[in-house]
């Protein structure tokens, strides 16, 4: 299948999410590609997308924590235990590393820490055109688009650093020491505002908001900050899509070629513009493999200078168990250790703990729980960022050197003080693993000395974009979540100011075969895949008038053989369904016609409005018949409709929850 955009953003983390809404917002048609699932959660549910998968948690757990486990003795190097995992874990030589995977990106697991650099001049030491001046307008927009909010403004916040140790001889809490500001909803009040757009969100409960992720939507993910409203205006998201490789064509476009990973369909999305936001780990990947496949320039400095923003973790033993370490804020806030080194920057949490399904042997379950009564000590900061990537027999591997970076050494040093003073054991190994993956593709003045220049865009490759972590020319040396928001958030101001919209519909499927007689018997998931990639309506309705219906496909025979299912789809539409023959659309009204084509009888209505799919991939015309005319058994329908082509509707009926027939309308 084929489809066209004027843009596609590939990622839809801080970096990609933040980009999706900005161009959205200045009348760009954007496409968004996700590798994952869209997350059940309060906000995400509220807004109607109802093709989710959970968070790990429960019986849920071996689906959905574990996404990719990367390991250079693996067959294949490589094991996917489940396409709806929220972590991809990888051993690389020298550094191990975790991101996560599904619509949102990193935001699900982050500590819900934003603050800036440590380094007050770390914009304007890198290329001309950038300085702090210049950034500060972004790190001030993203942080009030995030609620970021000062914690020790907050009362009563479980084992919240300054107030946990203030009487500590182990940790400086004073104010010297600057806790940074919270993306965590904490009043009410901002909650009930966030309703206003069928958006619903919990404050903050102090347990549940963590790395595993948000259920209740208090901490603040970009999904439902910038994704789902930006949906409600346009924007198109394909998740469960993982991208292959992308090609330059010689009409100066761009192909990228995408995995369906729901039905293993290939996809080839023609757009003009192109921003990775992927993640610094796929990123990189993907760059080499469309740079090698020869579908890119080449870049001579790609996958130099990756670097680890010093992340060390270490278990404190404190087992302290009058405490549950657990309960609080995602992160409980920055210290400082007594007698250590002030370089590194060490933030203070809970060891997560997930709840275990029932079948898990209480023994394991005593031990596992004993965790809470700990402490996690985690350090950040800057590294020599030294780290090289290369691309060999379509495997990206990468050596780091840990004894390069001096970081490492003092962060060591503070967990032995932590030892040392508190007389309890901290436990920690020595290859770190690091959740801040950073560089491959930096920011540089020319093409010899980094991938892209300060507008984001890649060197001898126009119209390619850098806007995730792979872009940074060094460490932030603290959570750099806001950092990669604000970069993100220039590389679009700057992109805005260079070009216009183009005034022509996209988001379209440019499939010539796409209508109703060679759609009929295909499967559901072929049928799903077909619909996702189908314009999205615009926000007025434009499906007035008189269309006669056709039965495509029908749930219960979506197992039988193709040779066999389409005569059964014939069969159930002349046998079940034969006095139905279509709809009547009038404005925000509709109404289904039965009987004879000349002589229609009506019944069942139903009310028309442009909403976001059930399966979130963007605008659909929705056919609600949860009114007061219909019986009460079919107030639970509902429909949704996009264009196949320009006499042809492609339609589906859901109830419940579960979707039932496709079935196309012809006007």
């Amino acid at each position: 299948m084929k489809m066209k955009t004027e843009v596609c953003i590939v990622g839809s983390g801080f970096a990609g999410a933040i980009m999706a809404s900005r161009l959205i917002d200045a009348g760009f048609s954007v496409s968004l590609l996700e590798r994952g699932p869209w997350r059940s959660t309060l906000p995400v549910n509220s807004s109607g997308i109802r093709h989710t998968s959970p968070l790990p948690t429960g019986k849920k757990i071996l689906t959905s924590l574990l996404r990719t486990f990367n390991h250079p003795k693996l067959p294949f190097r490589s094991i996917t235990p489940s396409k709806h995992g929220l972590f991809e874990y990888s051993v690389h030589n020298g550094i191990n590393t975790a991101c996560s995977s599904g619509v949102g990106g990193g935001s699900h697991v982050y500590g819900a820490l934003l603050g800036r650099s440590p380094d007050k001049n770390y914009w304007n030491t890198t290329v001309s055109g950038l300085n702090e001046q210049m950034m500060d307008k972004h790190y001030r927009r993203v942080e009030e688009e995030l609620k970021a909010i000062a914690p020790d403004s907050i009362n009563q916040i479980p084992n919240f650093a300054p107030d946990k140790w203030c009487n500590s001889s182990v940790f400086d809490v004073s104010e010297a020491v600057t806790q940074p500001n919270m993306g965590l909803l904490f009043d009410q009040a901002e909650a009930d505002s966030g309703e206003q757009e069928n958006i619903k969100r919990k404050t903050a409960r102090f347990k549940g908001d963590s790395v595993l992720g948000s259920p209740s939507g208090a901490k603040s993910t970009v999904d439902f900050i910038y994704l789902i409203p930006a949906l409600k205006k346009g924007l198109k998201i394909l998740d469960l899509h993982e991208v292959q490789h992308i090609k330059k064509s010689p009409q100066n476009t761009y192909t990228i070629n995408a995995k369906n990973l729901r039905n293993k369909q290939s996809l080839d999305i023609i757009c003009q513009h192109v921003f990775f936001a992927a993640g610094t780990m796929n990123t990189i990947k993907l760059l080499f493999k469309s740079q090698v496949s020869g579908g890119l320039n080449d870049m001579p400095m790609l996958g130099q200078g990756f670097g680890s923003n010093g992340d060390y973790s270490a278990i404190w033993e404190l087992q302290d168990k009058n405490s549950d370490f657990t309960q609080g804020t995602p992160c409980h806030g920055r210290v400082a250790i007594h007698g250590a080194s002030d370089t590194p920057n060490y933030v203070l949490g809970g060891v997560d703990i997930p709840r275990l399904p029932h079948w898990v042997p209480k023994s394991i379950r005593t031990k596992i729980n004993r965790q809470k009564h700990n402490v996690l000590l985690i350090g950040m900061g800057a590294d020599a960022a030294d780290g090289v990537f290369s691309f060999q027999e379509n495997n990206l591997t990468l050596t780091y050197e840990q004894k390069n970076s001096p970081i490492y050494e003092q962060i060591r040093q503070g967990f032995k003080q932590v030892s040392k003073s508190s007389g309890k054991s901290v436990r920690y190994g020595y290859k770190a693993v690091t959740v801040h993956p950073f560089g491959g593709a930096k920011i540089a003045q020319d093409d010899t000395t980094g991938v892209i220049d300060h507008k984001g865009e890649i060197f001898n490759n126009p119209e390619l974009y850098i806007v995730d972590a792979s872009a940074l020319p060094k460490a932030v040396g603290g959570p750099p979540s806001l950092t990669i928001g604000a970069w993100s958030s220039l590389v679009a101001e700057k992109f805005i100011q260079n070009h216009s919209p183009s005034m022509e519909k996209n988001n379209i499927m440019i499939n010539d075969t796409l209508c109703t007689k060679n759609l009929v018997g295909k499967s559901f998931k072929d049928l799903d895949a077909i619909f996702s990639t189908l314009a999205s309506p615009s926000h007025k309705l434009e499906i007035d008038g008189n269309y006669w219906g056709k039965l495509i496909m029908a749930r219960g025979l979506n197992w039988m053989p193709y040779i066999v299912r389409r005569p059964l789809v014939w069969v159930v539409e002349k046998i079940l369904l034969r006095n139905w023959k279509g709809k009547c659309f009038n404005q925000d009204k509709g109404i289904n016609l039965f009987g004879r084509y000349d002589k229609s009888k009506k019944a069942l209505p139903f009310n028309v409005a442009v909403e976001i799919s059930r399966d979130g991939t963007g605008l659909v015309v929705q056919l609600d018949y949860n009114i007061e005319k219909n019986p009460q058994k079919f107030r639970k329908i509902l429909g949704e409709a996009r264009q196949l082509n320009e006499t042809e509707w492609l339609a589906r009926m859901y109830y419940g929850d579960k979707n039932w027939f496709y079935y196309s309308l012809k006007q």
